[in-house]
């Protein structure tokens, strides 16, 4: 329709599903970044994302067989972490002192602003930035390296996709709690290397534990009505 006249008073509404999409994405690309630095020490030198889906280039100049493999395997871990993302501010003249604040190859932050909000995802990543996240690395789901591409001599690319299998987990786990259960713990899978590539993955699943799952020596259970595939 026309352009709105200045003063109109015009309602909106928010996509609440896709906002949460690209919430998680952006923090994914964040635990992307604070892996590359932290173990690599590699900045970024572009990137971009959509809906469970992006982008991020680094300035690397090869990338050696199994790469991409060892990422998503080190992403994943963090996220099954579950580490708290925080959010800060400090004063921006201290921030651009600050390298581990700044991972772009080129600082991004503008003269003018004075203050630097912060985002931290607690013991892996802490930079600058100015997006939306999620409030834990578990609420992201599983990140999957869907490929690489040399963007130059010294910029490679990695592409990355957000699954949903860990959100249906979560959301299991959330029904639970809501009924009354307490998180206790969690379980781990396909530890087996020779079983990891007969899968076609890279790294071990998880599983959360809560305490109606924990029966004790004495208890007694049914089998046919407690368990799915009981062997």
């Amino acid at each position: 329709g026309p352009r709105p006249e200045v003063g109109t008073t015009v309602a909106g509404q928010g996509d609440d599903e896709r906002r949460w999409q690209l919430m998680r994405t952006h923090t994914a690309m964040h635990v992307l970044c604070g892996v590359m630095w932290r173990q690599w020490k590699r900045v970024v030198t572009g990137g971009n994302m959509d809906t469970l889906s992006g982008r991020m280039d680094f300035e690397v100049d090869q990338l050696p067989e199994g790469f991409g493999a060892e990422v998503e395997a080190l992403c994943n871990a963090e996220i099954a972490a579950d580490r708290p993302i925080e959010v800060s501010f400090i004063p921006r003249a201290d921030a651009v002192l600050d390298r581990e604040l700044i991972r772009t190859k080129v600082s991004l932050v503008p003269e003018s602003v004075p203050e630097i909000r912060v985002v931290d995802i607690v013991g892996l990543d802490r930079q600058a930035d100015g997006g939306t996240h999620v409030s834990n690395t578990k609420e992201v789901g599983r990140i999957k390296v869907i490929g690489h591409e040399s963007k130059g001599r010294i910029n490679k690319r990695l592409r990355i996709t957000i699954e949903d299998a860990y959100q249906i987990s979560l959301a299991l786990l959330k029904k639970r709690e809501a009924k009354g259960e307490v998180l206790v713990g969690k379980k781990i899978g396909v530890t087996s290397k020779p079983v990891q590539n007969m899968l076609g993955v890279h790294q071990p699943d998880f599983g959360f534990l809560t305490d109606k799952m924990h029966i004790s020596r004495e208890e007694k259970m049914s089998i046919s009505t407690e368990l799915i595939q009981p062997r």
